[in-house]
């Protein structure tokens, strides 16, 4: 197949072999699009410590604004 070099941006979005990054917040690792799941066993430990972190902050966010809200009335 011949592709020619200002084409390369259309092949990206479609080659089954194309690498993306992981969509855990803060990990900052690629991986081929196939090797999801070997990626996710190989930082399990790291996903569940960014994850308890993210919902901590969440959880944080959420009595600062309920207490903001109590104290204003």
């Amino acid at each position: 197949m011949l592709l020619y070099r200002s084409h390369i941006h259309l092949h990206l979005g479609d080659c089954p072999r194309r690498v993306v990054k992981c969509d855990v917040k803060g990990c900052n690792n690629y991986y081929a699009l196939g090797d999801k799941h070997h990626h996710d066993r190989q930082y399990q430990e790291s996903h569940q410590v960014r994850l308890k972190n993210e919902v901590e902050k969440l959880k944080g966010k959420i009595f600062n604004k309920v207490r903001d809200l109590v104290r204003y009335r």
